[in-house]
């Protein structure tokens, strides 16, 4: 939990509270010195594993391999570890900030692409993550904090936007309406509509 807190964190200040808080706990612990270490190693460890795990496109492997725990006197002390670990995590936070606009713009608008070509189909945040090759915890929070939108919201938002054009420019019943944009249900598309226009789709047709 925490190492994603770090990784998902939306600032360095924010991460480095986090770094810090976990540190000012260890410290407090009634834990040995040995084990108190061993805890912050483990930090150290599993926030490599999983920026090797879910940026592998970004991160190099050279980055990853470099071990800022290569001599005894980098575990001297917890202020000589905390200051490690931070150095550790502005190294990949810079080299991702650097690949950051690029991606972004690659991966959400393939997140849309996919979502705009499959409206007929159950499109749930796996089956998304899954197209895009990325974790689907990271993909969520990277999809809200770029367009300001959950995935979800962007889907019904879509599903909408379709449904109106189609009520506008076919003669389609409501229902097989529901079923194009990806609801089975007829009932659950006709709230969904209303909350999202304002007025039923009934209503929106006869308005045309």
């Amino acid at each position: 939990v925490l190492t994603k807190a770090i990784l998902y964190a939306n600032s360095r200040q924010e991460a480095q509270k986090q770094i810090t808080d976990f540190f000012d706990t260890a410290a407090a612990s009634k834990q040995t010195p040995n084990q108190i270490r061993g805890l912050c190693l483990e930090l150290y460890y599993s926030l490599k594993y999983h920026y090797q795990k879910e940026y592998p496109e970004i991160l190099s492997s050279d980055s990853l391999n470099k071990d800022y725990f290569n001599h005894s006197s980098d575990l001297s002390n917890l202020e000589t570890i905390k200051s490690k670990i931070l150095a550790f995590y502005d190294e990949m936070n810079q080299k991702l900030q650097l690949h950051n606009s690029y991606f972004q713009q690659k991966f959400i608008h393939a997140c849309m692409a996919y979502v705009e070509e499959h409206l007929q189909e159950t499109i749930t945040l796996g089956s998304v993550a899954e197209f895009v090759n990325m974790n689907p915890a990271y993909l969520s929070h990277a999809f809200k904090k770029a367009t300001g939108n959950t995935l979800f919201d962007y889907i019904t938002e879509c599903r909408i936007k379709k449904a109106k054009h189609l009520l506008k420019t076919t003669y389609l019943k409501i229902f097989e309406i529901a079923k194009e944009v990806g609801y089975q249900d007829q009932r659950y598309f006709c709230q969904v509509f209303k909350k999202k226009v304002g007025m039923t789709a009934a209503e929106y047709r006869n308005n045309r």
